[in-house]
C-alpha cells in the first residue's frame, strides 16, 4: 500500500463518547497521501484542501487512533506535530490493511502577529502547539478531556514517538475512493503542493538531511533503476543512477528539492542526460539587496569584513548558503547603501575638503584634474589633503617622516600615499595623504613637493621609505625638496633584505645582513659584515651597489633615530585598509575621524601621565631605567674633568660571560659616546649615566626635548572641530568632477600586481629539529640516521 486515504474532519468539536473519541458535526474531506510524505507537505496539502490561509491560521492535527482491548475497538486521540509523529500515524494505518481508513481532526486557529513571519519547521514541534490549541476555554476543556483520556488508555494508545513494526502486503493498495457508494465525498488527487510565498526574514531551518546528500562527492556505484517517480525521500542519490524517462528523472530532482528546501543547478541539458553540477541551500528571494540591508550596519562598522564572514551571518539569520559571488555583491551594495555613490562621492568631495578648511584651519589640500570637452566638468586624477591640527603636530615630533603607497579596494583602482611622523613615545602621527592613480617618478614628486609647500619646511629630515624607483627619483629630484642637506633619504632595512633573499635564498644571510645593519658601532657593524661576506663574495658586491649610510645605522649620522623599517607606516596602511574599500569622499572623511580619535585618546593618556607625576615618554622611562641598571657595574677612569672626558669599561655579562668587557670614551662637552647611542637617539647611554654620576652631573639634561611629557603634549594640544551638516557647506566654485573611466575595476575576481615574496609568509621561530639525531630539517618518524627493520 504506497498510499493512505485519510478522512478529514475540521469545524466541529471533539467529545468522548462509547467508543472513545468522537466528532460532532463539521465539514469532511478525503485526501489521499503517500506513505513517506514530510509534515510541512501534508500540511500544506491539507491547507489547500481545506481552503486554510497558512498565513493567518494554523491547523492543529488529532489523530483519532484505533485500538483493541478484548475485541472492543477503542479511538484514543493522538497528537500530529512532527515528522516522527505523521510518520507513526501513516506506518500504523499502513499495519491495518488495505481497506482502513484513517480519521484526522482539524482545528483551525488564528495565528499571532508575530508568528506570522515565522514559518515553522518541519522536522521539529511546533513550540506553539499547546498554546494555539489551549486558546479558548473550549479548546482548554477539549485539550484536558482529551489528555485524561489518552493517560486513562495508555496501554492500547498509540503514542507518538513509539517504535512500530509493520508489513505490507505485496500488490495490495487502498480501495477507490472517489467510486465507494460509501462516502459521498469529494477526494483531491494526488498533485505537488506549492507553498504560499512567506516572509524573506523567516527563521526557517532547512532539512538537516540535506547533509546527507552529496552529489559533487557522491561515489561511483553500478546504475540503479528508479522504476517511477514515487521515490522514497530518505533514499540517497549516486552518480550513475538511471530513470526510466527523462521526465521522471527531473520530475523526481524537483520534488526532492522541493521538499528539502534546497535548490540545484542543472550544468547542462541532453536528450538522454540531465547534467546537475551541485546542489546549494540559495534561495533566489534571498537577493543581494536583502543581504546588504542585513549587513550594512557590519560594513559601516569595518568594511574590509571579509565574504566568509559575511556569510556565516546570513547562515545564522537566515538559514540558507548564498553563493559567495551574491554575498560580495551585497557587500557592494551596502558600501554604496552606508558611504553613498561612487561617481556622485568624487563631485561630492571638493565641497566636504573645503567644509574641512572651514572648520579645521590649516588644513590644506590640492587638486590635479584633466579638462574634458564639456566646459564645466573635468576627470578626476589626484588630490592631496593635511589637517591643519596634524600638520602643527608635526612640528613637536622628530624629525622623521615615514612614506608608503598602498592600493585602493573599490570600485575603482588607485593608490593611497600616507606620510606619517613619529612623536617621542614612538607613536603615529598621521601628517598627509593623497590619492594618485599609480605609484611612479610623476605622483611621488608631487606627493613630496606639496608636502614641503604645505606640511613642513624643516631641515634635516630624515627620510624613511623603501627602494621604490619613483620615491628615489622623486627624493632625488632637488625640485621637490628632498635632497641634502633639507633631507637625508634611509631605506627600510627589512625590504633591502627581502630583496637580497629574493635572489640568494639564503635565510641565514639575510638575517645576518639585517643584524649586520642594525648595529650603532661601527667596529661591531665591520665584524658582523666581514662575517657575511664570508657566506659568498657576490654578497658583497650586491649589497654595495646600495650607498652605505641608506642602510648602515653605524653609518646614518645620527638622522634616523634607530627606525629601520618603515613598520609605523605600513602598520598605518592597516589602520586604513578599511577606507581603502569606500568612495573617495568617505575615504577622506575616515581619514579625518580617524586622526580625531586618535589625538583623543593621546591626548587622555599625556594628562594621566602628567597627573601621575612622570616626566617623561613611557618608551623613554623603560629604556633609561635600563641603561641605569647597567651603568651601575661600569668601571671609570676620569681623563679630563673640565671636558667630560672619561673612559668606561663595561663588566662581562650574558651567558656564560660572552658580552661585555668594552671600553668606551665619553665626551660629556659634546654629547658624546663611542657606543653611539647618545648620537643616534639622542638619550644617555649606560655609559653617559655612569660618567654623569662620577662628575654629580644630572644625566636627565642629555635626554632630547622630543622625549619630554610637556613636548609631548604640545604634539596632540591642536584641536580637530567637528564638520557642519553638509545643508550648511559653504558654496565652493569648482567644476564638477567625474571619475576616470579607464581606472573603474573589471569584473571578476581582482588581479593583484604586488610582487610577493617571502615578507608575505609568516616565518616559523621554531626549526623542525629531529628528537633521535637532534639534526634540523626532518622527524623522528623519518629519521634517515636510524636504521629500521
Amino acid at each position: 500500500m504506497k498510499e493512505i486515504g485519510i478522512m478529514c474532519y475540521i469545524n466541529g468539536e471533539m467529545r468522548t463518547g462509547s467508543n472513545g473519541l468522537e466528532y460532532d458535526s463539521g465539514l469532511v474531506k478525503c485526501i489521499r497521501v503517500p506513505k513517506r510524505i514530510k509534515y510541512a507537505e501534508f500540511h500544506a496539502r491539507l491547507c489547500k484542501s481545506l481552503k486554510v490561509d497558512r498565513r493567518r491560521e494554523y491547523l492543529t492535527i488529532i489523530c483519532r487512533c484505533p485500538s483493541t482491548i478484548n475485541n472492543s475497538t477503542n479511538y484514543s486521540p493522538v497528537a500530529v506535530a512532527d515528522d516522527k509523529d505523521l510518520y507513526s500515524m501513516l506506518q500504523h494505518a499502513s499495519a491495518q490493511g488495505p481497506g482502513f481508513i484513517l480519521e484526522i481532526y482539524l482545528h483551525r486557529h488564528a495565528l499571532h502577529d508575530e508568528s506570522l513571519s515565522r514559518v515553522q519547521s518541519h522536522d521539529t514541534v511546533d513550540p506553539n502547539f499547546e498554546n494555539i490549541f489551549m486558546e479558548s476555554p473550549t479548546s482548554r476543556r477539549q485539550y484536558d478531556q482529551l489528555s485524561s483520556h489518552v493517560a486513562g488508555e495508555a496501554s492500547a494508545s498509540l503514542r507518538p514517538h513509539s517504535p512500530i513494526t509493520y508489513s505490507e502486503a505485496p500488490g495490495e493498495d487502498i480501495p477507490d475512493l472517489n467510486v465507494d457508494p460509501q462516502f459521498n465525498i469529494e477526494v483531491d488527487d494526488y498533485d505537488i503542493i506549492e507553498a504560499p510565498e512567506e516572509d524573506l526574514f523567516a527563521e526557517y531551518v532547512p532539512n538537516p538531511f540535506y547533509t546527507d546528500v552529496n552529489i559533487a562527492g557522491a561515489r561511483a556505484v553500478n546504475p540503479v533503476i528508479v522504476p517511477n517517480a514515487q521515490w522514497e525521500l530518505h533514499n540517497e542519490f549516486y552518480n550513475g543512477m538511471l530513470f526510466s524517462t527523462k521526465a521522471e528523472l527531473k520530475n523526481t530532482i524537483k520534488y526532492w528539492h522541493i521538499m528539502n528546501y534546497v535548490a540545484f543547478i542543472v550544468v547542462e541539458s541532453k536528450k538522454d542526460t540531465w547534467d546537475i553540477s551541485g546542489m546549494t541551500q540559495d534561495h533566489y528571494n534571498l537577493d543581494k539587496g536583502i543581504i546588504a540591508e542585513y549587513i550594512k550596519n557590519t560594513i559601516n562598522e569595518d568594511p574590509t569584513t571579509p565574504g566568509a564572514v559575511l556569510l556565516t551571518m546570513i547562515k545564522d539569520h537566515f538559514h540558507y548558503s548564498p553563493s559567495l559571488s551574491k554575498i560580495f555583491k551585497a557587500k557592494k551594495k551596502a558600501i554604496n547603501l552606508v558611504f553613498g555613490n561612487w561617481e556622485e562621492s568624487y563631485n561630492e568631495l571638493p565641497r566636504y575638503l573645503n567644509a574641512l578648511r572651514v572648520t579645521n584651519p590649516g588644513t590644506r589640500f590640492e587638486w590635479k584634474v584633466n579638462p574634458t570637452n564639456n566646459p564645466g566638468q573635468v576627470i578626476f586624477q589626484r588630490v592631496f589633503w593635511a589637517f591643519g591640527p596634524s600638520i602643527e603636530a608635526f612640528h613637536h615630533c622628530r624629525p622623521v617622516l615615514q612614506i608608503d603607497g598602498t592600493f585602493l579596494c573599490g570600485k575603482y583602482t588607485g593608490k593611497l600615499l600616507v606620510a606619517t611622523g613619529v612623536d617621542g613615545n614612538n607613536s603615529l602621527v598621521q601628517v598627509a595623504f593623497a590619492v594618485v592613480e599609480e605609484e611612479n617618478t610623476d605622483s611621488w614628486g608631487w606627493f613630496l613637493s606639496l608636502i614641503r609647500m604645505h606640511v613642513t619646511q624643516r631641515v634635516g629630515i630624515c627620510l624613511i621609505s623603501d627602494r621604490h624607483a619613483g620615491i628615489i627619483a622623486a627624493a632625488s629630484n632637488p625640485r621637490n625638496g628632498w635632497t641634502e642637506p633639507y633631507s637625508y633619504h634611509r631605506f627600510c632595512i627589512r625590504h633591502i633584505a627581502s630583496n637580497f633573499h629574493k635572489t640568494h635564498k639564503n635565510m641565514k644571510a639575510k638575517n645576518l645582513l639585517i643584524h649586520t645593519a642594525s648595529q650603532t658601532q661601527k667596529r661591531k657593524f665591520d665584524k658582523y659584515f666581514k662575517k657575511f661576506v664570508q657566506f659568498d663574495s657576490e654578497y658583497a658586491a650586491w649589497i654595495g651597489r646600495i650607498p652605505l649610510e641608506q642602510w648602515a645605522l653605524a653609518h646614518d649620522g645620527g638622522h634616523r633615530f634607530d627606525f629601520m623599517t618603515t613598520n609605523l607606516g605600513e602598520c598605518m596602511n592597516n589602520v586604513l585598509k578599511g577606507a581603502r574599500q569606500v568612495p573617495i569622499t568617505a575615504l577622506v572623511r575616515l581619514t579625518f575621524y580617524r586622526c580625531v580619535k586618535y589625538f583623543v585618546e593621546h591626548r587622555a593618556y599625556i594628562n594621566a601621565e602628567l597627573c601621575a607625576g612622570n616626566q617623561y615618554t613611557t618608551d623613554t622611562i623603560e629604556k633609561i631605567q635600563n641603561w641605569a641598571e647597567r651603568a651601575g657595574e661600569h668601571e671609570l677612569r676620569q681623563f679630563h674633568t673640565g671636558l667630560g672626558i672619561i673612559e668606561i669599561k663595561t663588566q662581562f655579562r650574558g651567558w656564560q660571560a660572552r658580552k661585555g668587557g668594552n671600553q668606551h670614551t665619553v665626551r660629556l662637552n659634546e654629547r658624546t659616546c663611542t657606543c653611539n647611542k647618545p648620537q643616534q637617539y639622542i638619550l644617555p647611554c649606560s655609559h653617559v649615566i655612569a660618567a654623569c654620576a662620577s662628575m654629580h652631573l644630572n644625566y636627565n639634561d642629555f635626554i632630547g626635548e622630543w622625549y619630554k611629557l610637556r613636548n609631548q603634549e604640545l604634539v596632540y594640544t591642536p584641536q580637530f572641530n567637528p564638520v557642519m551638516h553638509d545643508d550648511y557647506w559653504p558654496e565652493f566654485q569648482f567644476p564638477h568632477v567625474v571619475p576616470d573611466m579607464s581606472k573603474l575595476r573589471k569584473k571578476g575576481r581582482p588581479k593583484t600586481h604586488r610582487i610577493h615574496n617571502e615578507m608575505d609568509i609568516t616565518e616559523s621561530s621554531r626549526q623542525l629539529r629531529c628528537g633521535l639525531c637532534r639534526q634540523e630539517g626532518h622527524n623522528r618518524k623519518n629519521c634517515p640516521n636510524i636504521t629500521r627493520s
